[in-house]
């Protein structure tokens, strides 16, 4: 078994810290097996967010809809507000109409079933191949969705994660990313990726570093 290095005790000691602070619920385990149509949904959904926020805004968009073709033909407006006040709700639901329109295209219908017979590697060719997210989007589909090891290459993440101590200063956001990718396994990785940007919406972020630092 690896030994287990300065960095991982020090990313296991602030995520302790950051699960005590904010306790989200455990979305990320799959207390409800969701198709795989749905799980890329919801992980669009939860884009710099965390899973309470994600939970609420998806299942409004499930309540509110007959499917997900309903969904795709829906005014951007419409899905903005039954989404709700949540962080860069206009662009998840920018991201989510280009995902389904993309899927729509390539597959002529809404129907998730060609996903079920994809492995896992193939799962995530299929979804890089449609071309509808950016680098930080798709690893967090990757991550959130797929359980894959990808983390987002994000700057409010990297600002979080510096201002917490888990990087040094003048990190890129991508050199950040491959660093938490060989750091951490896949199920750590993902809830960093929840606890940093609980942390990143905190009102009193600013306060909370500084005193960490003193």
């Amino acid at each position: 078994m690896p030994a287990i290095t300065n960095k991982q005790q020090l990313l296991a000691q602030v995520l302790t810290a950051l699960k005590k602070k904010y306790p989200l619920p455990v979305a990320d385990e799959a207390v409800e097996a969701r198709p795989l149509l749905e799980e890329i949904i919801y992980a669009i959904c939860r884009e710099a967010s965390v899973p309470a926020e994600t939970d609420a805004g998806y299942a409004r968009l499930r309540a509110a809809f007959v499917d997900w073709n309903e969904v795709r033909v829906a005014r951007p407006q419409v899905l903005v507000a039954v989404l709700g006040r949540t962080p860069r709700a206009q662009q998840r639901i920018t991201t989510l109409h280009r995902f389904l329109e993309s899927y729509f295209l390539r597959q002529r219908c809404m129907n998730p079933d060609h996903l079920f017979t994809l492995k896992a590697v193939d799962s995530r060719r299929f979804v890089a191949d449609l071309e509808v997210f950016d680098r930080e989007e798709l690893s967090a589909v990757l991550l959130t969705g797929f359980g894959q090891p990808f983390f987002p290459p994000c700057d409010q993440l990297l600002e979080t994660a510096e201002g917490a101590g888990l990087v040094k200063p003048k990190t890129t956001a991508l050199q950040m990313a491959k660093k938490f990718e060989t750091a951490v396994d896949e199920k750590m990785m993902n809830s960093l990726y929840s606890h940093l940007y609980a942390l990143y919406h905190d009102p009193e972020r600013d306060t909370i570093l500084k005193r960490k630092k003193k």
